[in-house]
């Protein structure tokens, strides 16, 4: 069987102007859609925290879309518990669920998950 594949996406770059790194263009595309797309044939599926993305990132939500990977979304708190612009994903339309509000727990719960769903395919 093939590996999961675990992204933490997102996190400002000072060295790159302060822009943030998984967004930052690589031949035209968004730098996480280049390393998803590496990823993609190597993996069965992936877990993915996508940090504040998960609330704006459509080209995130297109790339994933476009890999055709089994995804599970993970935040360490609870979006729903926060600030009302946090309450919808862009990334839970292309997911096969969302674990939250475990802290990193979350990412244990979030490949189990994962796990499970391949095992029963």
């Amino acid at each position: 069987t093939r590996p999961l594949g675990v992204i933490l996406a997102g996190g400002l770059s000072r060295r790159m102007g302060g822009g943030d790194k998984c967004l930052l263009p690589l031949e035209g595309k968004p730098l996480l859609r280049h390393a998803m797309n590496r990823l993609s044939p190597q993996v069965a599926g992936l877990v993915l925290n996508a940090g504040a993305f998960t609330h704006f990132a459509w080209s995130l939500h297109d790339a994933l879309k476009s890999v055709g990977l089994p995804v599970v979304e993970v935040h360490l708190s609870n979006p729903a518990a926060r600030e009302p612009w946090r309450h919808e994903s862009v990334i839970a339309p292309v997911a096969l669920g969302t674990v939250a509000g475990f802290g990193g727990e979350s990412y244990v719960l979030g490949v189990q998950a994962l796990i499970k769903y391949l095992e029963s395919r």
